[in-house]
């Protein structure tokens, strides 16, 4: 990671290497640590509540889903295509959900209150 800014790389999207960002939240720190200056974006499975103590941790920016399964909407005589399956339970798709994004954006304006209250915490 230390080598990143050398190569002109500004940005890593990781989990850590754990299966959730939360779950890997101590590796992203040693990585923001070891290339300062390069974003160490927390993603995979980051949920809203995640945001504060990924933060803290050291991860520079977040990367999550904010997406809720669309009602179907299908007229008489609906014919399934696609991958989707043949059940209209299973042919959907995802809208942005306006809700998380706004949850999203209170944790980090929380998080970044936090982190002015304490000198040198990184923002």
């Amino acid at each position: 990671v230390a080598a990143l800014p050398g190569l002109g790389i500004t940005r890593v999207l990781t989990s850590g290497g754990a299966p959730t960002a939360i779950g890997g939240r101590t590796v992203l720190g040693a990585m923001a640590a070891a290339a300062p200056g390069t974003d160490v974006a927390a993603g995979g499975g980051v949920r809203t509540d995640d945001i504060a103590a990924l933060l803290a941790a050291g991860a520079t920016s977040v990367h999550l889903s904010a997406k809720t399964r669309a009602t179907p909407r299908r007229a008489a005589g609906w014919v399934p295509l696609g991958a989707g399956g043949t059940s209209a339970d299973d042919d959907t798709h995802f809208l942005t959900d306006g809700t998380v994004v706004a949850a999203a954006r209170r944790a980090l304006d929380d998080a970044a209150a936090r982190s002015e209250e304490v000198p040198g915490t990184p923002r």
